[in-house]
């Protein structure tokens, strides 16, 4: 055969080789393509049905997106934690009261971050953006379990350091049990209007009937928080009002008793309470009796007792009308300061 023939065909054999290559790499590359989609599009719909397993919080967020830990009940509970510029010297566990939530505590919070503490708090259940049934409880006791498992779990990314406890209402009750019954976790306590003497309007006859009916029908709601009694500041109780973490709803006939089985057992324990505290109170509270933390004053045996009366001040003194909220904040900081 004719060399340049020969070599023509070799050639032409050479250029179909590679345009068939050519062919084959680019088919794997559209196959290769295709395949990845439809496997990310797999892991897309699968990512989709384990975020709709996974729990909310009250307004919708996941709670792997925020901050939280789970309870023994396997519940989750909506934590908040506010660092202070430099490295703690001290962490203080904020505890709100019933119906509401941690996040509205900011002018506390600034407060004591400004003295170089690490503040902690997180919602009870069934409060905020804690799961459970709304403002209720089975046992008041949950919210103490709930209270030091958060303790513990702090502590132990801050080992060494002090605990302060504020609480305010009915966290105000909850700090009182808190530290009576765990002596060495706190080096001190403050209450702002804690729950001690029910209000005027629980009379013998509701709490008689809160005994029998409370295990019956214990999502019966019985009484309206009324806001106005919170503040003399409109914009406050507008702020309180709109807050859609907040519970509007009655309070439901078990939280109701649960509520008066902790102002009994604080009662009973008070001239025995020995660690120091401040008190501060507004004499026109009508959410939280100002007799009962007089009543605390007198009896408990602490050597260190500080209790301090606005006067007209209703049940937040934090959220109050004029120059209120400062001289709170002021009496706190210095009563602190003066101790640690």
């Amino acid at each position: 055969m004719d060399s340049g023939i020969q070599t023509g065909i070799q050639n032409y054999g050479t250029s179909l080789f590679w345009k068939m290559f050519d062919y084959a790499w680019s088919l794997i590359n559209v196959i290769f393509v295709w395949f990845t989609s439809q496997t990310e599009n797999l892991s897309a719909s699968n990512s989709i049905k384990d975020k709709k397993k996974l729990k909310k919080t009250f307004s919708g967020k996941f709670f792997d997106d925020v901050k939280h830990f789970v309870n023994h009940d396997n519940q989750h509970i909506f934590c908040k934690y506010w660092e202070p510029k430099d490295s703690p010297r001290g962490l203080v566990l904020i505890i709100h009261g019933y119906a509401e939530h941690c996040g509205r505590y900011d002018s506390i919070v600034e407060m004591f971050n400004s003295l170089g503490l690490h503040v902690f708090s997180h919602d009870h259940v069934g409060h905020g953006e804690s799961e459970g049934n709304r403002a209720d409880v089975t046992d008041y006791r949950v919210y103490l379990r709930d209270i030091l498992h958060h303790i513990n779990l702090v502590k132990t990314k801050y080992p060494g350091l002090p605990l302060y406890i504020f609480g305010h209402s009915m966290g105000g009750s909850l700090a009182i049990l808190l530290a009576h019954e765990n002596p060495n976790l706190a080096k001190c306590v403050i209450l702002s209007s804690p729950s001690i003497a029910l209000p005027d309007q629980i009379s013998p006859v509701k709490i008689l009937a809160l005994k029998c009916l409370f295990s019956i029908l214990p999502n019966i709601g019985v009484e309206t928080l009324d806001p106005k009694m919170l503040s003399k500041d409109k914009t406050q109780v507008e702020k309180y009002q709109n807050d859609l973490l907040v519970y509007h709803g009655k309070i439901l006939l078990r939280m109701g008793y649960q509520i008066y089985r902790m102002t009994e057992h604080i009662k009973s324990i008070l001239h025995e309470i020995s660690y120091p505290f401040l008190i501060i109170h507004g004499s026109n509270d009508c959410c939280c009796k100002c007799s009962g933390s007089e009543d605390m004053y007198q009896k408990a045996k602490s050597s260190d007792k500080t209790f301090k009366i606005y006067q007209d001040g209703f049940h937040e003194l934090m959220h109050e009308i004029g120059d209120v909220p400062d001289q709170f904040l002021a009496d706190i900081k210095k009563w602190f300061q003066e101790r640690v």
